[in-house]
C-alpha cells in the first residue's frame, strides 16, 4: 500500500489521454496500471515524444491480449517499463510476465502470458478434462488457494468449471511454450508448469481490428 509508506495515488475520472499523459508527467508518477486499449490510445496521440514520461518504472497491463507489434513500439517509445499480469475475476493474477521478460528480439515471448505466479499451478485440460498432450493447446485450469471458491448458488455451474482435485477450469485457451520459458534442469516432472505459456489468440496483432494504464512505497500511482 504506497500510502501508507509515504506514497500518494492519483484517480483520474474516465481515460483521457493528454490528461492520463500530462499528469504523469507533472506528478512524476512512476507506477500506472493500464489495458492494451488505453496503451494503443496513448502510443497514437500526437503528443505522446512531447510529455516527460521519464518518471515512469513499471507500467502493468492486463485484462486482454496485447499485439506484440504494439508492445514492441510502447518498449521503444515508452520504455523498458511493461510487465503483464494475465487473470481473470475467479483468480488474479494466473501469472506475470516480468519487464526483464520484455524483450523486443523475442516476439513469441511478448506473446507469452509469462509464468505462473507463486503458488498457482496450471495444466491445459481437452474438453472432458483430461490434461492435453505436451505441445498441444487446450483450456487453462488452475490450482492455487488464492482461487475462487465457487459461485454463489450455483451449483451446476461449479460443476462445469471445477475439475476433480480443486482444479478450476478458466475456458481460456493455452499453450505451453518451451522455446520461450525455462525448464527445471533437475527434470522435476512438474516443471513445464513453471514455464512461459500463452494463451491462443489469433487475431490480437490486428491492430486496426482491435481498436478499441514508484511502487517502492514512496512514488505515486496513477489510476
Amino acid at each position: 500500500n504506497p500510502g501508507k509508506r509515504g506514497g500518494e495515488v492519483h484517480l483520474l475520472k474516465g481515460f483521457e489521454p493528454e490528461k492520463f499523459l500530462t499528469t504523469i508527467e507533472r506528478e512524476k508518477i512512476n507506477c500506472t496500471l493500464m489495458v492494451p486499449t488505453m496503451i494503443y490510445v496513448a502510443l497514437d496521440h500526437p503528443r505522446l515524444d512531447e510529455i516527460d514520461l521519464s518518471s515512469l518504472e513499471l507500467l502493468l497491463y492486463g485484462a486482454s491480449p496485447m499485439s506484440p507489434s504494439r508492445l514492441v513500439e510502447g518498449l521503444e517509445r515508452i520504455g523498458p517499463v511493461f510487465s503483464q499480469l494475465y487473470g481473470q475475476t475467479e483468480c488474479y493474477p494466473v501469472s506475470v510476465l516480468r519487464k526483464a521478460d520484455h524483450d523486443p528480439d523475442n516476439p513469441l515471448r511478448l506473446a507469452s502470458c509469462g509464468r505462473p505466479s507463486i503458488d498457482c499451478e496450471i495444466k491445459l485440460v481437452n474438453e472432458a478434462g483430461d490434461e492435453v498432450a505436451s505441445g498441444e493447446a487446450g483450456e487453462i485450469a488452475l490450482r492455487t488457494p488464492f482461487a475462487m471458491k465457487g459461485y454463489y448458488n450455483a451449483p451446476e455451474l461449479n460443476a462445469q468449471m471445477f475439475l476433480p482435485d480443486g482444479w478450476l477450469r478458466t475456458r481460456d485457451v493455452g499453450r505451453f511454450d518451451r522455446s520461450v520459458g525455462s525448464r527445471d534442469p533437475h527434470g522435476d516432472p512438474n516443471s513445464r508448469r513453471r514455464e512461459s505459456w500463452r494463451v491462443v489468440n489469433p487475431v490480437a496483432d490486428h491492430r486496426h481490428a482491435l481498436l478499441e494504464g514508484r511502487v517502492e512505497g514512496l512514488g505515486h500511482v496513477v489510476v
